[in-house]
């Protein structure tokens, strides 16, 4: 029923969808995927900022009929989101065990669906739930089955918004997790070139100067990690800007805040 629903409010955009397909379509062909991409449906010159290892994940939206791309990554999304839901029910009410995780899930999630930055992600067709779902798990399982660290880092490698969680593995003194995450960040860029060799012997001409110009020509920073004053962005930074804060006073603001925020996780 949520996806039913989902589809029918979201359906006709999908905007970073399209990016991430235009974007691993020009690299397919040898293309520069940093450069100036084919505009979207809606005439826009929207640019790839996320760094190559997520071309490569990504490359099977890009591979897929435009309808089955939108329905699979719209249902990808739902899962991700139901599965950050049951793991933080689970943290947050241990005694309550599965079934109460279950039923405090499913009673989440619909009012989950119509908070906008939840209906946003879902109408640009982003990765956010995704991600958010990797580093729910990573940091909330009390009992991992894999180092915890690692997909915190495999998040980092898609986006860069998730390296921030270094810092939770730091201040909870949790030294390995936080290596871990590292490794399988720089794990990943590997993955990247061996991808990129394995993709030209079938056909696609990629280049590993994506990986240099990314991480060494400035866009690192333009991966989610913004101060863009748009009403949409809800971030601390995003809203001390809006608040026409002066500079050095806003970040230390906004430095000010992090730590608070990040000593509120630590407990949890």
């Amino acid at each position: 029923m949520s996806a039913w629903w989902l589809l029918h409010k979201t359906y006709g955009y999908y905007l970073d969808l399209q990016v991430y397909r235009v974007g691993i379509e020009v690299w397919s062909r040898g293309g520069d995927i940093y450069g100036v991409l084919p505009p979207t449906s809606v005439g826009a010159y929207l640019p790839f900022i996320y760094p190559p290892f997520a071309a490569v994940v990504l490359s099977p939206f890009a591979l897929l009929p435009w309808e089955v791309a939108t329905v699979g990554l719209l249902l990808v999304s739902l899962a991700s989101l139901t599965i950050t839901l049951y793991v933080v029910a689970r943290r947050c009410w241990p005694g309550g065990g599965r079934d109460g995780a279950v039923a405090l899930t499913a009673f989440a999630l619909p009012v989950a669906l119509l908070l906008e930055p939840i209906q946003e992600t879902f109408r640009l067709g982003q990765v956010n739930l995704i991600l958010m779902a990797l580093v729910a798990a990573d940091c909330l399982v009390e009992r991992t089955r894999w180092p915890r660290g690692l997909l915190i880092g495999i998040a980092a490698a898609i986006k860069l918004t998730p390296a921030v969680f270094v810092l939770y593995f730091l201040l909870r003194r949790d030294t390995r997790a936080a290596v871990v995450t590292v490794i399988a960040a720089a794990a990943a860029a590997v993955v990247t070139v061996i991808a990129a060799a394995a993709a030209t012997a079938l056909g696609f001409l990629v280049s590993t100067s994506a990986s240099v110009q990314y991480w060494f020509g400035g866009l690192g920073g333009a991966s989610g990690l913004s101060g863009s004053p748009l009403h949409k962005n809800q971030a601390l930074l995003p809203a001390l800007v809006r608040l026409e804060i002066p500079t050095p006073l806003r970040t230390l603001l906004w430095l000010a805040l992090c730590v608070g925020v990040l000593a509120l996780a630590v407990p949890v």
